[in-house]
């Protein structure tokens, strides 16, 4: 056998491929045109990338792949959709168990989906196998990936993009030659799948090298037929691709795409899928249409990543093409490639604009500067526009390196050469995904530059999750058959047929099969976006997907369905028409279609909103009569309040007048029902419309129930009965209109039956929220005896007693006044420990009359006995579990609401723990349909198993509040215990808060007996249901499940804990304060009953307790207060105030900001100082967070909820900083929204990394609405403005003070030496910004000193040592300046000391110091006087030996007028402490420069002759004078004092450097 190279020589002198010509002169590819960067070897390999090339018939072998998995030619010269083409070589895999696997599940009459719950052995066994088969053939692959390939090897072919095998089937025959077997793509492949490589001609032998360009023969094993092309074409120009036994057209040229490489998974290569992530930024570049836009283009931005769904984009993945696409492999720098969207198969482009010319100042034309282009987009053509080449960051680096899927690199423009840079202006226009749920100012816009920014670094990462790109491609597929079906439509080319037409096998025409498949895409969507048993796509509701239902809008399909729907109902068809029988395919595609719309907004708020478009909300208005399109936008209006809150009457009267001209047709009830809550809030408004127009105004619109005789009787009307039961209805009838209930249910039809139910199911969601004025009024027409009645009577369906519990928990239970109750008090009277009164203490006379507890008594019993007749769930009986889950939902309120907290009432209590824990149990739970795998069915999650779920998630909601109950009855009887032992003692000298040893309380004999009551496991089934119940795929289930079993297994250890919160009253003050708070938040709770300034006044009292002044009346906490208030549960009924929207500001309003403003002073004082209740308001931080912006007090009260709390401030989400940032960015620029930052950056005096990173990403993505920097010409000119009217002084939300904190924030940002921080902080503020800010005079001396701190964190505490600070000018400036500004202190200090000016002579600064009284001035009083005196060390002047500056050599007066006033007094106006601070200050960030030079000059003798700080503009050399950009030698070092001297003399010395920091 040849050698490779020998090989291909030879076949290039034989002139088989000459300029891509082949033997018969047809065009094909430039086989010498192929990339052989990443190997040496042109021969084929296995595991090798190619694409097969049909010699005869020019075409390249190709398949969709997904929805259409038919092999075709594609004779294009190179098809623009070059992935389909790619196939990667494998080795022949074995698949004798799957073919056993088949035949057996085949046999059973079942699917693979199936063996996940069997519990046959058989399956099992072959499914074990299976899995092995797979194993091996995964190891086979491996063991022979990079293997050369030789004639006569058996091999498969895999599509790269759809992980698919070619496969020859037996099950279809080809399309255009009727005598061929057809070829497809496989998902698993099987033995139709081996391909035998031979050679198109005698030059090459078996057992040789295949080298590539080589023309190949394929042989199906199986079969003995070739891969053959079809000699006829389809209409678009393709030919098909089959098994014949022909032996023309069966020649392929292997033509190389990417060589295999072992470790390829570490190298960027063309031919995948990547995100390109902005790592500066921290965003992905994403490609959508702006919405509501004239410019229909697509734009490129960057998403950022502080939102979760653009990590998950679907518009963010790229596809990596070559200059020639039919081109792969590992890419390297420099390479040109383009980028591909994959969601639209647009290549990325810029859009190039025209420069512009003006007019120099010579008068001359130039060009105006500008980017070289401001938009990035995507177009359908590959052109040279659309090439982009990559660079390494590391101008040193190898150019020609591989690109690790790691690197950080720079993408450059090829046309233009124009550079990719994140523009800083963000929100630069609303993407249509984008527009309606995300932060605008997320979107950055991309442009292109001349020159390359460091901060460009782009680092393109792979996706590597393959299910979701194949969901992707799946997912356009589907789409792309609903377009072209709407382009059929838009021609005018409809598809309606009859029934019969449709549903014939033989009817094969084109439009029946176009019909069929886009019934089938339709279908298929539908069953995609939910979880649910149901295959129907009619019925079929479920568990939502909402990853899915998000991949769906990302992509488009719900513009395309409504346009759908906008041309099915054209000119020429009318809704009313559709239901005639010629019309049956499109009736089916328009219920299908709406039927996809409300599965797609399913549980999905952005759906929802998205949809919400005026135009879009108009067409369906104008279907509502079309069932299916009633049922859409029932979803769009649900929990959508944006909608929600504009229903008016009119609308309400409109959905009136529809029930009244469709008489019983509930889709209109369910419609009223869904307007009456959003989110689970009620919504009063559209609940008393509703009430008002349907119950008071047309009560004949509604079926009337009575009681009579303890019978619930229905007023019918003879159309709502069936014809074959009026005849018996009649003889049964009372007063003629009137019948038993049960007899109605039997012969009603259907739809009256369910018009019924739904009438009762919206009186319970107009009842909902506690609205007292529907209540009132359906409470007469629904009593209590009739609808307690109605609900244990077991004849009834399932179905109507589930919605009578619904209405019965909405109208009688969950109504004022009952309130939830605390069922642990820690706070206990000593004088009343052994009184069995109420667990909480919360339950008032008014709460439970005796009419309620007659009521609830029987509501009890029914309970029980209803749990114990229903103890197992049958999991198919979806009627019967909705029952058992309203039960115990009713169950769960009655405990909640302190039904079952008396002790007298624990025997009630352990009679329904029995009967509670059977239903917990779900190994009794049974599936008749499979009983085989009921056992495991029950784990999964879907629409039958979530309700059985919901139930034992209930149940342990109940068990958890009776482990409450019974642990508050263990600590009073321990208690009681503890007071027997002590009666004889002092009172006094008992400890108000217990310790948990047994042993010290000399109790422990009474612990044993104690832990008996109320146990959960007397029958030793507790912890295996437990246990099962973590299985369950619900989290909630499973995190309730766990925390009963720790509660169960810990009962000791808890009962210890809890009696170490036990707060024992003893004092009488301390006693009459709890009985008082008591009182007072009883009241409390009633607040919508008080009157507002009543309320006011409670709250304010509240928070009053938390407080008292001490000695020296400074405010205090009062811890004791605080625990009190907490174990009472005060600000959960204070947090419960607080409306879930907050109020808009108006007069009507006003009283209500107050009470907020008033919650959020007692939740400040409840939480001040005190780590308890801080965690206690904790988990409602996101309730406050609603509050922010709305000058409602929330960032106080949050800022005491994070003050000095490492746990809080540890968990608090980067979602909730945005919000913070989101509120000043809003306008809310004021100094304590800025210390809630400051708060979480710095906790107990120690920086926090994470948040520190955080809190700079978020204020600099924001940066021209968040900060405040005047560090400009005109904003300084502004800050200079307030300085001037006393802005700081007189507001105390002034800008300044804003501004100060601001730049206090940023050093704190990067405290404690954190790289990322400092860089993002040096590029606010450069040190020659700092330079302006010190050396300005009007500037306060608090923004400076904040500077000075901002120099010491950000410059010199850095955590990489910064290369050019000690010669960097700006810094040397600010040197100079400080010198300067000595001397004229110390003149001024000078003559203020000798009452006269200083002559004008030679002086030399000399390091003694001279003892002055001088006038104090406090550095935040800046321009404001001060009294008093006081003594202050300040430098004399001598007269000899120095030549100062003008400004040294000027009197003391023109100094004052050079330097500005308020500094130039400063050394005179300092106390000695307030100037020895900033002494050590300013000397701290000096020392810590890191500068050798300047230690050493700090610390070593000076030379003999003396030297300025910095050379004058005199003795500076030339070429530095003229700014050539070199940096100043470091100066030669200050005078000193020689090693020695006293504190006094070395603290001048340093005042020297470091006060000018200050006050300059």
């Amino acid at each position: 056998m040849m050698s490779s190279k020998a090989g291909w020589l030879s076949l290039v002198a034989a002139g088989k491929f000459k300029q891509g010509i082949n033997m018969k002169g047809t065009a094909g590819p430039r086989i010498d045109e192929f990339d052989m960067e990443d190997t040496e070897d042109i021969g084929v390999n296995m595991g090798d990338r190619l694409s097969l090339f049909n010699v005869e018939s020019s075409g390249y072998l190709t398949s969709e792949g997904f929805i259409d998995t038919d092999c075709f030619l594609d004779c294009d010269t190179v098809p623009s959709n070059f992935q389909d083409c790619v196939l990667a070589i494998t080795p022949k895999y074995k698949y004798d168990a799957q073919n056993r696997l088949n035949e057996e599940l085949e046999r059973q009459g079942l699917t693979r989906d199936c063996l996940e719950d069997t519990k046959d052995d058989l399956l099992l066994r072959l499914r074990e196998a299976d899995i092995e088969e797979q194993r091996e053939n995964v190891q086979e692959y491996n063991r022979m990936a990079g293997k050369p390939l030789t004639y006569g090897q058996m091999v498969q072919l895999q599509q790269v993009k759809s992980g698919k095998f070619v496969v020859s089937t037996v099950k279809a025959i080809a399309e255009l030659e009727k005598h061929c077997l057809k070829v497809i793509l496989d998902e698993k492949g099987n033995d139709g799948s081996w391909f035998t490589v031979t050679p198109r001609f005698k030059i090459r032998a078996e057992g040789e090298r295949v080298l590539w360009g080589d023309q190949l023969v394929l042989v199906s094993k199986k079969y003995g037929m070739f891969l053959h092309s079809s000699e006829k074409n389809f209409d678009d120009g393709r030919r098909e691709v089959n098994a014949s036994n022909d032996t023309t057209r069966i020649s392929f040229r292997a033509i190389p795409y990417a060589p295999f490489v072992e470790d390829s998974q570490s190298f960027l290569q063309a031919g995948e899928v990547v995100r390109l992530f902005h790592k500066e930024n921290e965003g992905y570049l994403t490609n959508e249409r702006e919405q509501d836009s004239e410019d229909h283009r697509e734009k490129v931005f960057l998403q950022s990543q502080s939102k979760d769904s653009s990590r998950g984009n679907s518009n963010a993945l790229w596809f990596i093409e070559r200059e020639k696409a039919n081109r792969g492999g590992i890419t390297r720098y420099k390479d040109l490639i383009r980028f591909k969207h994959v969601a639209t198969g647009r290549y990325l482009v810029p859009v190039i604009q025209k420069q512009k010319k003006r007019k120099s100042k010579r008068g001359e034309e130039e060009m105006e500067p500008q980017d070289i282009f401001t938009q990035l987009t995507t177009t359908d053509t590959a052109g040279p526009k659309t090439l982009f080449s990559i660079h390494t960051l590391n101008s040193k680096g190898k150019k020609e390196a591989r690109i690790t899927s790691d690197a950080y690199v720079c993408i450059r423009h090829h046309h233009t050469n124009a550079w990719l840079h994140v523009q800083k202006k963000q929100g630069f226009f609303a993407p249509q995904m984008t527009a309606t749920h995300i932060d605008l100012g997320a979107s950055m816009q991309i442009v292109g530059k001349a020159h390359f920014f460091d901060e460009d670094a782009f680092t393109l990462i792979p996706e590597r999750d393959q299910e979701m790109i194949h969901e992707l491609y799946y997912t356009q597929s589907q789409i792309s058959y609903i377009k072209m079906h709407i382009s059929q439509l838009a021609k005018g080319d409809k598809i309606s047929m009859t029934k019969s037409k449709f549903t014939v096998a033989a009817n094969s025409s084109k439009k029946a099969n176009v019909a069929r498949k886009v019934i089938t895409v339709l279908a298929d969507l539908i069953r995609s976006c939910t979880i649910s048993s149901d295959q129907n796509p009619f019925t079929r509701e479920g568990i939502p997907i909402t990853s899915r239902q998000n991949l769906l809008r990302e992509q488009g399909i719900i513009d395309t369905l409504m346009q759908l729907l906008r041309y099915t109902f054209g000119d020429d068809l009318k809704l009313e028409d559709i239901y005639q029988p010629q019309h049956y395919t499109t009736y089916t595609i328009c219920r299908l279609t709406y039927r996809l719309l409300e599965q797609i907004m399913k549980d999905n708020p952005n759906n929802r909103k998205w949809l919400s478009s005026a135009r879009e909300i108009r067409f369906l208005e104008s279907q509502i009569s079309f069932p299916a399109a009633t049922s859409a936008l029932m979803e769009l209006f649900k929990d959508n309040r944006r909608l929600l809150d504009r229903i008016s009457v009119s609308q309400v009267e409109f959905f009136v007048q529809l029930l009244m001209l469709q008489p019983r047709f509930s889709s209109f009830l369910n419609f009223m029902a869904i307007l009456c809550s959003c989110d689970g809030d009620a919504l009063a408004k559209n609940q008393g419309f509703i009430c008002n127009k349907l119950i008071e105004e047309s009560p004949d619109l509604l079926i009337p129930l009575r009681m009579v005789d303890d019978v619930v009787m229905v007023k019918f009307d003879s159309e709502d009965i069936l014809d074959e039961e009026r005849e018996n209805v009649m003889q049964n009838v009372v007063d003629s209109e009137w019948i038993p209930l049960g007899q109605f249910v039997k012969s009603a039809r259907r739809n009256v039956y369910l018009y019924l139910i739904d009438s009762v199911l919206l009186f319970a969601q107009l009842c909902a929220g506690r609205n007292e004025q529907t209540s009132i009024a359906i409470s007469k027409i629904m009593t209590h005896n009739l609808v307690f009645s109605v609900m244990r009577d077991q004849a009834l369906p399932a179905y109507l007693r589930t919605a009578f519990c619904q209405l019965y928990l909405a109208l009688y239970v969950d109504v004022n006044p009952y309130e939830k109750v605390s069922f642990l008090n820690y706070t206990r009277v000593w004088s009343n420990l052994d009184r069995k009164t109420m667990v909480a203490g919360h339950r008032g006379k008014s709460m439970f009359d005796m009419t309620s507890c007659t009521r609830f008594q029987d509501l009890k019993v029914f309970i029980v006995k209803y749990l114990r007749q229903n103890r197992a769930q049958n999991i198919q009986d979806v009627e019967s579990n909705r029952l058992t889950l309203s039960v115990l939902v009713l169950l769960r309120h009655l405990f909640s609401f302190g039904f079952y907290t008396d002790f007298a009432e624990l025997d009630e209590i352990e009679r329904i723990i029995t009967p509670l824990i059977k239903v917990l149990d779900g190994k009794t739970d049974r599936n008749p349909v499979d009983t085989s795998s009921a056992q495991m069915a029950r784990y999964v999650r879907n629409d039958k198993t979530m309700i059985v779920m919901q139930a034992k998630l209930n149940v342990c909601n109940i068990l958890d509040m009776i482990c409450d109950i019974r642990l508050d009855h263990r600590l009073t009887a321990l208690l009681n215990a503890y007071k027997k032992k002590v009666m004889d003692e002092d009172l006094l000298s008992l400890p108000t808060v217990l310790i948990s040893d047994f042993e010290a309380l000399d109790i422990e004999e009474t612990v044993d007996d104690i832990l008996v009551p109320l146990s959960l496991d007397e029958e030793g089934k507790f912890v295996p249901i437990l246990q099962d119940l973590v299985m369950y795929d619900n989290p909630q289930l499973a995190i309730s499940a766990a925390s009963l079993l720790i509660r169960h297994h810990t009962q000791l250890p808890e009962l210890m804990a809890g009696l170490q919160q036990v707060q024992i009253l003893i004092n009488d003050s301390h006693v009459k304060t709890y009985q008082l708070l008591k009182k007072k938040l009883e009241s409390l709770r009633s607040w919508r009953t008080l009157q507002i300034e009543e309320a006011y006044q409670i709250l304010r009292s509240l928070s009053e307790q938390c407080s008292a002044k001490d000695s020296d009346g400074a405010l205090q906490t009062v811890p004791e207060h605080q625990r009190i208030l907490h174990n009472l549960s005060a600000h959960e009924i204070v947090i419960e105030i607080l409306p879930l929207k907050p109020p808009a500001k108006n007069p009507q309003t006003k009283a209500m900001i107050e009470i907020i403003k008033m919650c959020m002073k007692f939740l400040m004082a409840f939480c001040r100082d005190n780590a308890e209740n801080q965690m206690a308001l904790f988990k409602h931080l996101d309730v406050f967070m609603r509050y922010l912006g709305r000058d409602m007090d929330a960032a106080y009260m949050i800022n005491e909820l994070v003050r000095n709390n490492t746990l809080i401030c540890s968990q608090v989400t980067e979602q909730q900083i945005q919000k913070v940032v989101n509120a000043i960015a809003e306008g809310c620029k004021y100094p304590h929204f800025i210390e809630l930052l400051e708060n979480l950056c710095i906790v107990n005096k120690r920086p926090l990394r994470r948040n520190q990173n955080l809190v700079l990403k978020l204020l600099i993505e924001k940066q021209e609405s968040t900060l405040l920097l005047f560090n400009d010409v005109e904003q300084i000119q502004r800050r200079n403005q307030l300085i001037e009217i006393r802005d700081h002084i007189e507001n105390p939300q002034s800008l300044l003070l804003f501004h100060m904190k601001m730049i206090d924030l940023i050093s704190k940002c990067a405290q404690g030496r954190i790289y990322e921080a400092e860089i993002k902080a040096q590029s606010l503020y450069s040190l020659n910004d700092v330079l302006t800010q010190l050396a300005d005079p009007k500037n306060l001396w608090g923004i400076k000193s904040h500077f000075v701190t901002f120099m010491e964190e950000v410059y010199f505490e850095t955590e990489k040592k910064l290369r050019g600070v000690a010669t960097d000018r700006s810094l040397w400036q600010i040197l100079d300046t400080m010198q300067r500004y000595i001397s004229a202190e110390a003149c001024m200090a000078e003559t203020k000391a000798k009452g006269g000016e200083v002559a004008q002579q030679s002086v030399r600064v000399s390091p003694s110091m001279t003892p002055l009284k001088i006038p104090t001035l406090g550095l935040e009083s800046s321009g404001s006087g001060g009294g008093g005196g006081a003594e202050c060390y300040v430098p004399t002047i001598s007269p000899r030996n120095c030549q100062l500056s003008d400004a040294q050599q000027a009197s003391p007066t023109q100094q004052h007028k050079m330097l500005g006033e308020p500094t130039a007094a400063a050394a005179a106006m300092m106390s000695p402490s307030t100037a020895r601070r900033l002494v050590e200050q300013g000397t701290s960030a000096l020392s810590k420069r890191r500068s050798p030079r300047v230690a050493k000059a700090l610390s070593s003798e000076p030379p003999r002759s003396p030297n300025s700080l910095m050379p004058s503009v005199a003795t500076t050399p030339k070429k530095i004078r003229k700014g050539d950009g070199k940096a100043p030698p470091p100066p030669p070092p200050p005078p000193s004092l020689h090693g020695v001297g006293t504190d006094d003399e070395r603290r001048s010395h340093l005042f020297e450097y470091a006060l000018p920091f200050l006050i300059r």
